[in-house]
């Protein structure tokens, strides 16, 4: 048996908005849809990121443009998930998005009259860092291997 204080759903939806603090987190790429923007009428791609830190998961929905003054995301995502060289390409479909995952900057956005609670919104996509711990160790690339691996 488990003990616990039953909280409201008032209380519950006040904790599920609360946008978590600005920082990097780490992503996964869990959904992708191409669509058009509803401002500019240009194509976009739509992403659902499910994103992680000490409290478990959450998610954030950002759009990319390959085109105007938020360009640089759509290039920065690819770099942050290995995918550098389909972005050269000059082609890019959803389902090259799908389970990508890497490093997001996340800040905090204020509400607006469409969206009136206070919300996570992406920054910038930054390129994978090691596990914390793994950069100390030995770097054994240069080593021979031996002779039972050759």
């Amino acid at each position: 048996m488990i003990e616990f204080i039953p909280a409201t759903e008032e209380e519950i939806e006040k904790e599920r908005n609360q946008p978590r603090d600005a920082g990097l987190y780490d992503f996964t790429c869990i959904e992708a849809e191409e669509g058009e923007s509803k401002t500019s009428g240009n194509p976009q791609l739509k992403l659902k990121l499910k994103c992680f830190d000490d409290k478990g998961s959450f998610f954030v929905y950002d759009y990319l443009q390959p085109g105007g003054k938020m360009r640089f995301k759509l290039k920065h995502f690819c770099d942050s998930v290995g995918m550098a060289d389909k972005y050269e390409s000059g082609k890019l479909a959803a389902f090259d998005f799908l389970d990508k995952s890497g490093k997001v900057e996340l800040v905090i956005q204020a509400g607006t009259a469409e969206y009136p609670n206070a919300r996570n919104s992406v920054r910038d996509y930054h390129d994978r860092q090691p596990t914390k711990g793994l950069e100390s160790l030995p770097d054994t690339s240069k080593e021979p291997l031996p002779e039972w691996l050759k």
